[in-house]
């Protein structure tokens, strides 16, 4: 799935895991892991997107 992640979404991504790794309590870590799943869910969509689109040119 990294894969599908712009460089500036890699890099964010980055920093959540690092601030997950450092939160504090559970609706910290919840926080977090709920931007993670958006970032990464944005990706999957953007790509599902970006793949029709070539279908449909073909």
């Amino acid at each position: 799935m990294q894969s599908n992640l712009s460089t500036e979404e890699q890099a964010k991504l980055k920093h959540l895991k690092l601030q997950l790794m450092n939160a504090q309590n559970q609706d910290e870590r919840h926080s977090i892991l709920k931007a993670i799943e958006q970032l990464l869910n944005k990706a999957k969509y953007r790509n599902r997107f970006m793949s029709a689109l070539k279908d449909n040119q073909n």
